[in-house]
């Protein structure tokens, strides 16, 4: 094809890539949040605006960079425009993050079909419901991406290459700690089928290791003179890593075993894994055995190059897969780690097609994924029009505890999921809890942190408390008693506001 017909097909898939980003990501942006987590997050950033130090005086299990990539949105914007304005990052990051997958298959595949199919699929994907949170798994994606473009994209590395790939790991692993899975995934594949020689790796590994030496470098020099260099290191890294060896009890039969347990996690992780990906994991079992077919008849430099495309793709999402069966839990969101290797691997098979089947095919399924994702945006501004019911109540909320409260007043919140409260009232969490479940040993794990924070919650109560009657003490059972006693004994039901109850501080408690 002439250069100028490559260059009107790149734009025009780059314009297709980009309205695909338009109809599953303009839905978020009218939330603040989409999960607890994300509402807890963006709370914890807008704190530490306030002086409050991650791991300190805020609780929190996840690292530096899942906090301080939403700090400066809050230092620079109000609480009400900040949130609007992180969602607008995350749409332009999947844009940008649709055409890098576009350039990392077409450098294998060419600018066509496969390709396009393939950054198509991954945008598809992260218009999911549980990947719009503003989570450390969302954000890691991107370094990661661009480190495999870096590395397996382009036919030699460089010095600076491997450098820049090494601080691109360090910075993944530094917005949530299971990156490290991508990180040995595609280690794996630069040490076992890369060709290149045992001095040229060797060579390589120093570069990766000195540019993600840097990065911790770096980070250690803040967090110390921030003075939680150890903290961060407990309870970004340490603990977790503790937590991720216990079974969660959502994820195992009451009174089951250990065996037992993994067992029945296996097959949770299976019965979301499989019917989310049905399609792309059909596409890898044909491009699979493409892949035999090749190894026994195919001897071509182009056919070689797709097979070990294909291989370092089916190594990234096994890798992957296996972080998952190994963390004890599952959450719908860690899925996220699965899609860019799965968006990679699926459209193998597509290439080795005739032109007019490749084009058949990857019309039809262009076809269904604008369609579904355009029925799905109508659904959705339908439903919850320009604000969302979920934003409605937390600003209503929030009003009404600014007017109630002093500004030096905290408080908390508790069976309630909209957590940009805080941020849209003004007042912080009394004892650095955003999220009541960090609080519960059922989910902490740790009987002896949640007592103590239980002592903290005694010695400094919060104004308010706000209550959500309709949601469940699942996965907080054993502090269920602990806030019932002290909201009965010490507060006075003072609203109800759609449906949540907001307690004030009884005035005759010290």
């Amino acid at each position: 094809m002439q250069s100028s017909g490559g260059t009107f097909i790149g734009k025009t898939h780059v314009l297709l890539i980009l309205g695909l980003v338009l109809l599953v990501r303009l839905p978020d942006l009218p939330y603040h949040y989409v999960n607890w987590d994300e509402g807890t997050m963006m709370s914890q950033a807008w704190a530490m605006t306030r002086g409050e130090r991650l791991y300190k005086d805020i609780y929190q299990i996840h690292p530096l960079f899942n906090i301080a990539i939403l700090y400066p949105f809050f230092s620079l914007l109000s609480p009400e425009i900040a949130p609007h304005a992180i969602k607008l990052m995350n749409l332009l990051l999947v844009g940008a993050g649709g055409i890098l997958v576009y350039r990392i298959a077409a450098s294998w595949f060419g600018r066509g079909v496969p390709s396009l199919l393939s950054a198509m699929v991954f945008v598809f994907y992260l218009g999911r419901q549980w990947a719009l949170s503003s989570f450390g798994r969302f954000y890691a994606l991107f370094p990661i991406l661009l480190s495999v473009y870096f590395m397996f994209g382009r036919r030699h590395g460089s010095r600076r290459t491997y450098i820049l790939c090494g601080l691109l790991w360090a910075t993944a692993v530094f917005l949530i700690q299971v990156a490290i899975l991508d990180v040995i995934a595609l280690y794996l594949f630069l040490l076992l089928f890369r060709r290149e020689s045992p001095p040229r790796r060797l060579e390589a590994s120093l570069y990766l290791a000195l540019g993600g030496l840097a990065v911790v470098a770096g980070v250690s020099l803040y967090l110390l003179g921030r003075g939680i260099l150890h903290d961060s290191i407990q309870w970004a890294f340490l603990r977790p890593l503790a937590g991720y060896a216990q079974l969660s009890p959502s994820s195992q039969t009451p009174g089951a075993g250990a065996p037992r347990g993994r067992i029945e996690l296996l097959r949770l992780v299976f019965a979301n894994v499989g019917p989310t990906f049905f399609l792309p994991l059909l596409g890898m079992a044909c491009g699979t055995f493409r892949a035999a077919q090749g190894w026994r008849k195919e001897t071509s430099a182009e056919g070689s190059r797709g097979r070990s495309f294909f291989t370092l793709c089916l190594i990234w999402v096994g890798t992957d897969l296996l972080g998952i069966l190994l963390m004890g839990r599952f959450y719908y969101h860690y899925m996220l780690l699965l899609v860019p290797g799965i968006s990679l691997a699926c459209v193998y098979w597509v290439a080795g097609l005739d032109r007019g089947s490749m084009l058949f095919l990857g019309g039809a399924l262009l076809t269904m994924i604008v369609a579904v994702s355009g029925y799905q945006l109508l659904q959705k501004f339908h439903q919850d029009g320009a604000e969302p019911f979920k934003v409605r109540r937390s600003r209503a909320i929030a009003s009404y505890i600014a007017a109630n409260t002093r500004k030096d007043d905290r408080i908390f919140l508790y069976r309630f999921g909209g957590s940009d409260v805080f941020f849209l009232s003004g007042r912080l969490s009394n004892n650095g809890i955003y999220q009541y479940v960090d609080m519960c040993e059922d989910h902490m794990k740790d009987p002896q942190l949640a007592a103590a924070k239980r002592e903290e919650f005694k010695r400094n109560p919060p104004e308010a408390i706000v209550v959500d009657p309709l949601v469940g003490p699942e996965g907080c059972e054993s502090s269920d008693d602990f806030f019932e006693k002290v909201i009965g004994e010490e507060y006075t039901l003072s609203k109800v506001i759609y449906g949540s109850d907001v307690y004030l501080r009884r005035s005759d408690k010290p």
